[in-house]
């Protein structure tokens, strides 16, 4: 699903999310999958560095489920890194997932014998007052919490490679998650007075990080 410039690709599967998994294929579906598929990136792409898993939910036990199932397939022989999704809107991001991540990455280590490259592939809060628990509710909060986020996990050394989620906000329905985890405006001029792509806070916030 996702293809990083620099020769890292990430091969995603929400397992646990029917709107992106329709037909919930299994762990040890996926892994073989994932598997002929980091073979032919490195056909043409020699030493990528190719992520697997994307797992959401790290505290739940399917998530572990299916990851146990991942493993079992030798993922960790033809990829060289996993890749995890740390949300937490309800808790400050120094309380964050540092001890499930901890988790996912020793038992990668236990399979294989090697420390596996990580990469976050989705870090971000949500500005959503509707979702239960949320702690983020503007813009300027948003600029805030991403960046103490991204300051937690740095100094945790908990990955390698970040991706901020998302870039523009897919809509302006704002009782809609996926339309209000942009770090710039989806509207265009004329549209809530909103300049297309227009920089959040949190936007310039991200570029002084990176």
């Amino acid at each position: 699903r996702h293809l990083s410039y620099g020769g890292s690709t990430l091969s995603i599967a929400r397992h646990n999310l029917k709107k992106f998994n329709t037909n919930m294929a299994s762990g040890t579906e996926y892994g073989e999958l994932a598997k002929d598929v980091a073979a032919k990136v490195h056909e043409y792409f020699p030493g990528a560095n190719f992520y697997t898993a994307s797992l959401t939910s790290l505290d739940a036990q399917v998530t572990k489920d299916y990851y146990q199932d991942l493993l079992d397939t030798g993922i960790g022989d033809t990829t060289n890194g996993i890749a995890l999704h740390t949300y937490s809107h309800a808790v400050i991001p120094e309380v964050g997932l540092v001890k499930e991540v901890k988790e996912y990455i020793n038992k990668f280590e236990e399979y294989y014998g090697y420390t596996p490259r990580m990469t976050n592939s989705e870090l971000g809060y949500v500005t959503q007052p509707q979702l239960s628990g949320a702690l983020v509710t503007t813009d300027l909060e948003l600029a805030k919490f991403n960046t103490r986020m991204y300051i937690f996990y740095t100094a945790n050394k908990m990955f390698d490679e970040y991706a901020w989620y998302m870039l523009a906000d897919s809509g302006t329905n704002k009782k809609s998650m996926e339309h209000v985890f942009g770090q710039t405006e989806v509207g265009w001029m004329g549209l809530g007075g909103k300049q297309r792509l227009a920089a959040k806070e949190s936007f310039v916030a991200m570029t002084f990080m990176n």
